[in-house]
C-alpha cells in the first residue's frame, strides 16, 4: 500500500494520540489539583458523593477501553455500544449533580465541604 493511501489513517492514528495524550494531561492534572486541594483542606467526600464519584469514573474507564476498541476495529455494534454508554455517562453526571445539590439542600457537611471539587469532577 503506499504512502498516500495510508495517509488518511495516518493522520486518524496521530489525530487520535494527541487526543488521548490531551485528555490524559486534563484529567492528571484536574486529579492532581483536586487532590491537593482536598488533602490541604482535610475535606472528606460524603459517602455518597464518593460512591457516584467512583461509578463515573468506572463508567470512564469502560467507555475508554470500548473507544479504543471501535477505533482500531471499526467494528459497527462496539461502536453503537459506546453511543449508548457515552448517553448513559451523560445521564448518570446529571443524575448525580441533581442527587450533590439534594445533600446541600439537606445540610450534608461533607457535601458542602467538598462542593467546590465535587462540582469540578462533574465538570460543572
Amino acid at each position: 500500500m503506499s504512502w498516500r493511501r495510508r495517509s488518511p489513517a495516518l493522520a486518524e492514528i496521530i489525530e487520535m494520540s494527541l487526543n488521548l495524550e490531551q485528555a490524559s494531561d486534563i484529567v492528571e492534572r484536574m486529579g492532581s489539583e483536586i487532590a491537593d486541594k482536598s488533602l490541604a483542606a482535610r475535606r472528606a467526600f460524603s459517602v455518597e458523593g464518593l460512591k457516584e464519584l467512583d461509578a463515573l469514573y468506572d463508567l470512564l474507564l469502560s467507555n475508554l477501553q470500548l473507544a479504543m476498541s471501535v477505533f482500531f476495529s471499526s467494528d459497527v455494534p462496539s461502536a453503537r455500544r459506546l453511543r449508548r454508554s457515552k448517553h448513559r455517562f451523560r445521564i448518570l453526571n446529571r443524575r448525580y449533580s441533581h442527587a450533590h445539590v439534594d445533600r446541600l439542600h439537606q445540610q450534608n457537611v461533607q457535601s458542602i465541604e467538598t462542593s467546590t471539587l465535587h462540582l469540578a469532577l462533574l465538570g460543572i
